[in-house]
């Protein structure tokens, strides 16, 4: 394996693990059921996966890796990339939510997705 996919696959790796631990906070407190890797813009044909969406609620939450390693989303191509996506998002009516790994870790990416399901009528 080369170094590049070396890197490519720890840094898929530790993203999934944010992933998963998210998808464990947001199960424990009993959030509104999430839909993971949920294609959002299909009547578009385009397959852009959402980490978390909630459709009813039209929300979308994304966990932004690599911010201070100069990882894609902090990099030109990717951050143009993002923009598209969210931009897309919000024409059809999804509210973003980005957070980092840190977010997730502290947990102000659960407290800011319930704060968010709630104003679009989400009841806890």
């Amino acid at each position: 394996m080369s170094p590049a996919a070396a890197r490519r696959l720890a840094a898929k790796l530790k993203r999934e693990a944010f992933e998963r631990l998210f998808a464990q906070q947001l199960a424990a407190a009993r959030v509104a059921p999430t839909i993971p890797q949920h294609q959002f813009a299909l009547a578009l044909g385009r397959k852009w996966t959402a980490d978390f969406a909630w459709p009813d609620y039209g929300l979308i939450c994304e966990i932004q890796g690599g911010g201070f390693t100069g990882g894609r989303h902090t990099r030109g191509q990717g951050y143009e990339d993002d923009c598209e996506r969210q931009s897309v998002a919000a024409t059809l009516g999804y509210a973003i939510v980005p957070v980092t790994p840190r977010h997730v870790k502290d947990g102000r990416a659960l407290r800011w997705v319930q704060q968010a399901l709630v104003a679009r009528g989400w009841k806890p």
